[in-house]
């Protein structure tokens, strides 16, 4: 006898298995929101936390990081080259073919570039310095803002709508449109991280491996490596300047606050004397400034370390080492006895500077051979000159 065919059951599920499963999860989250039934009120951070995310998103609360529609889409263009060219695909291979549809989308961002042009005609507009990058469309005195940005982008995508030509693979069209859902829906909100480029990158990368193995098939494979050569280009010399030649820069568009090497200042010779001896892991420590990160992470952890806002009353004297804001330096030698080396510090870009205080008979082994202590109270400090303080 011929052997029959194997059937493969269908997948199926019933309501109460629905149900079911709805419950679990709804006691789970209930439980990690209420402490595990301990704090009923917590249950309502559920809402708080989507209030909070849209009144930061929308309502400009917190300065510097609200951007311009086409923030990452610059990024890609700056840093991400292969990543742009997946965003340039992926209209062009993830619609269907439409006149009417290319044609609408083609007529609404003409609408929309000139309204908006007319709109912020002469309005000046405002860049941090640091924390938003220069527009890079802004040319021959146009003003480029969210509707010109959004109109001049749904234009290209109708073009490439009524040229379209969709991959054969269904999966490969939901990843393009899925890249571009999620650049749009990040583009709309006003509040913008760098750091959030990270979630849309990865969709234009396989669509464009994709595109690539396509094109190895049809075609000369040597194309394909001269055009991925070309592409990672870029990406591969920021990665090594930014990396392995000069990790502080703080000119990079997608800085907020650049950390700077001062950092290793006190970190280093911290870490040389705990290496050293594990027990002076209880030296003394102040730290007067107006934020200290990334120290809590750089420095071991030292309980008799004490960290006050720059505002704060001095209430403390000699310690092992004192890192101090600038506007209370007067204020804290005036307080200290002992014998230490001092210096500038900087943590990060754009901020004031602060001043390291490591007390000698601490860190004499830890310093450059040679060092004399620059603070001395009982030895007043002659400055000559044209030299800084």
């Amino acid at each position: 006898d011929a052997p029959l065919d194997p059937v493969v059951a269908k997948p199926s599920f019933a309501r109460g298995d629905v149900a079911l499963v709805a419950g679990v999860c709804a006691v789970v989250v209930v439980a990690f929101y209420s402490g595990l039934f301990f704090y009923w009120r917590g249950v309502s951070g559920i809402l708080e936390t989507f209030y909070a995310m849209v009144l930061k998103g929308w309502t400009g609360t917190e300065d510097g990081h609200h951007k311009e529609f086409l923030y990452f889409v610059k990024l890609f263009g700056i840093y991400e080259w292969p990543a742009l060219a997946g965003l340039a695909m992926a209209p062009l291979f993830g619609l269907r073919r439409s006149f009417l549809a290319g044609g609408i989308s083609l007529a609404a961002g003409l609408i929309l570039a000139v309204a908006g042009w007319l709109w912020t005609a002469g309005q000046p507009v405002a860049v941090h310095p640091v924390q938003s990058i220069e527009p890079i469309l802004q040319t021959a005195g146009i003003p480029w803002g969210t509707m010109v940005s959004l109109g001049v982008c749904l234009v290209v995508v109708g073009v490439l709508w009524m040229v379209a030509m969709p991959l054969p693979c269904p999966r490969m069209r939901f990843l393009a449109l899925y890249g571009i859902g999620c650049v749009a829906a990040y583009s709309f909100v006003s509040y913008k991280t760098p750091w959030c480029v990270i979630n849309l990158l990865w969709p234009f990368y396989f669509l464009l491996g994709h595109v690539f193995e396509q094109m190895t098939v049809r075609s000369d494979g040597r194309l394909v490596a001269v055009l991925g050569g070309a592409l990672a280009m870029a990406p591969a010399i920021d990665a090594n300047r930014l990396n392995f030649v000069d990790p502080t820069a703080g000119n990079e568009p997608y800085i907020y606050v650049q950390q700077l090497r001062d950092i290793e200042q006190l970190a280093r010779p911290v870490e040389r004397l705990l290496a050293r001896d594990p027990w002076r892991r209880n030296l003394s420590g102040y730290i007067i400034c107006e934020s200290p990160q990334p120290l809590p992470w750089a420095l071991p952890e030292l309980p008799n370390v004490i960290i006050e806002n720059h505002n704060s009353e001095i209430t403390f004297g000699d310690a092992d080492f004192l890192l101090v804001h600038e506007s209370r330096v007067d204020e804290v030698e005036a307080q200290l006895l002992d014998i230490y080396f001092r210096s500038r510090f900087r943590f990060y870009i754009p901020d004031n500077h602060h001043r390291l205080y490591l007390r000698a008979s601490t860190f004499q082994d830890f310093v450059e051979p040679g060092r004399t202590p620059e603070f001395h109270r009982r030895i007043p400090l002659e400055i000559k000159e044209g030299e800084e303080r």
